[in-house]
C-alpha cells in the first residue's frame, strides 16, 4: 500500500516548474572593513525575481545598470539595514551586468570574488 501512495505522490505534476523562482542576494559585513555578498555571481532565468537582502550593520545602495531588470532604466535602490529590497523581475534576456552594493554611510563598497555578476540565461 506505500508503495503505490509513493508511486502515485511521483506521478504528481508540479507547480513549481510555472512559477518565477525568488533568488536572493545576500549582503553582510564581513569585518568592520568590508562587505560581502553572496553568491558572488547570481545565475537566474528570464522572470524569476530577484531581492538583495541586507544583513549589513548599515544601510546600502543597490546600483544595477540598466539590462538585467529594465531596458533601459538602471536601478538605484536604498536598502535598510536587517531588509530585503523590492523584488525585481529578471528580463528574458541573455547577459550579464556587474553591479554595486556600497554602505551608505561608510561608503564601503562590497565584494564578492570580484565585483559581483548577475547573469540571466534564457
Amino acid at each position: 500500500m506505500a508503495k503505490q501512495k509513493a508511486k502515485r505522490r511521483g506521478k504528481k505534476k508540479s507547480a513549481a516548474g510555472l512559477l518565477p523562482k525568488t533568488r536572493r542576494i545576500f549582503v553582510y559585513e564581513e569585518d568592520p572593513n568590508t562587505l560581502k555578498v553572496y553568491p558572488p555571481v547570481l545565475v537566474v532565468e528570464g522572470g524569476d525575481e530577484v531581492e538583495l537582502v541586507n544583513s549589513a550593520g548599515e544601510d546600502v545602495k543597490w546600483l544595477v545598470p540598466k539590462g538585467p531588470f529594465d531596458a533601459t532604466d538602471p536601478l538605484d535602490e536604498k536598502v535598510g539595514k536587517g531588509k530585503p529590497s523590492k523584488q525585481h523581475k529578471a528580463r528574458k534576456v541573455t547577459l550579464a551586468a556587474v553591479y554595486t552594493v556600497k554602505g551608505v554611510m561608510t561608503k564601503r563598497h562590497a565584494v564578492g570574488g570580484s565585483d559581483p555578476v548577475i547573469i540571466i540565461e534564457t
